[in-house]
C-alpha cells in the first residue's frame, strides 16, 4: 500500500513572514466585533416583535460598539493591555445575552455568536503575540 502524499512525521510549520502580527489581529478581531456589534443593532431595528422591555439590550449593545470604536484607534503594548479593553465590550454583550428575553429569535442567535467571537478573539491577539514558537 503507497503512503498517503499528506502523511509525514514533520511537523507543520509556517514561515514567520506569514504570521500575523498582534496589532494586525487586534485590528481583525475590532473590525469583526464593529461588523457583528452593527448587524446587532441593524437586526432589532428591524425586528417587529421588539419589545420596549429589552431596551437594556439595545443599549448594552450600542455601549459595546462605541467602546469598540473607541479603542481601534489605540495602540496595544501586548495583548493583556487589550484584554483589559475588549473584556469591557464583551461584558456589556455577556449581561445582553442573559437579559434578552427571546432566546429564538434571529437577535438572540446573533447575540450568542457575537459573544463567542468575544469570548475566542483575546486567545487569538495572545497566540499573535507569541508568535509560531509560541
Amino acid at each position: 500500500m503507497a503512503a498517503s502524499r499528506h502523511s509525514t512525521n514533520k511537523p507543520c510549520t509556517m514561515d514567520t513572514a506569514a504570521w500575523p502580527t498582534m496589532q494586525q489581529m487586534i485590528a481583525l478581531s475590532l473590525d469583526r466585533a464593529e461588523m457583528g456589534l452593527v448587524a446587532l443593532i441593524e437586526t432589532r431595528c428591524a425586528d417587529m416583535d421588539w419589545h420596549d422591555a429589552d431596551v437594556e439590550v439595545d443599549l448594552a449593545a450600542d455601549l459595546a460598539l462605541n467602546h469598540i470604536r473607541q479603542i481601534r484607534h489605540k495602540v496595544f503594548e501586548d495583548a493583556s493591555e487589550f484584554d483589559n479593553e475588549w473584556y469591557l465590550a464583551r461584558a456589556a454583550i455577556a449581561l445582553a445575552a442573559q437579559a434578552f428575553n427571546r432566546p429564538q429569535s434571529l437577535y438572540a442567535r446573533r447575540l450568542k455568536l457575537l459573544l463567542q467571537l468575544f469570548d475566542e478573539a483575546p486567545s487569538f491577539v495572545e497566540y499573535a503575540e507569541h508568535g509560531p514558537e509560541g
